[in-house]
């Protein structure tokens, strides 16, 4: 990535903890995110998971990934 291009993933602001309804466009984001992601380390399986993953589950209003992977399909990356 180019330093003039930016992160395709800006940092949330930190918010209070609260209840937050099933939003019904969590499965699709976390579908856009889980395909940038394995864009750049196909070798990873991602999933979705959390409340957000549950159709009409409330919660945080977090979307949760888990990224599987084993040592030998990831290289560490240089510093």
């Amino acid at each position: 990535m180019s330093s003039s291009t930016s992160p395709p993933i800006e940092p949330y602001p930190k918010q209070l903890v609260e209840f937050q309804e099933f939003d019904s466009r969590a499965p699709e984001v976390a579908r856009h995110v889980i395909q940038l992601i394995q864009e750049q380390i196909p070798s990873v399986t991602v999933e979705h998971i959390g409340s957000t993953a549950v159709p009409g589950c409330g919660g945080r209003g977090v979307i949760d990934l888990m990224i599987l992977y084993s040592h030998e399909a990831v290289e560490p990356s240089a510093k």
